[in-house]
């Protein structure tokens, strides 16, 4: 397979305080084409304790 006709598959994640957002693309002919994506809300900035640190039962 030569590299133009190559595909990789690729993810990029961003986990915040409230969402968590996962994209996965798969580039082919030199563009990228979304095969999935998922958004969820994860809400961690409300589990913190009086020092900022996230709460034990919330990162479970």
């Amino acid at each position: 397979m030569s590299h133009a006709e190559r595909t990789d598959t690729i993810a990029a994640v961003d986990l915040g305080s409230n969402s968590f957002h996962l994209l996965v693309a798969r580039r082919e002919h030199g563009e990228l084409r979304v095969i999935d994506r998922i958004k969820e809300m994860v809400r961690l900035g409300g589990g913190l304790d009086a020092e900022g640190r996230l709460d034990p039962v919330v990162q479970e």
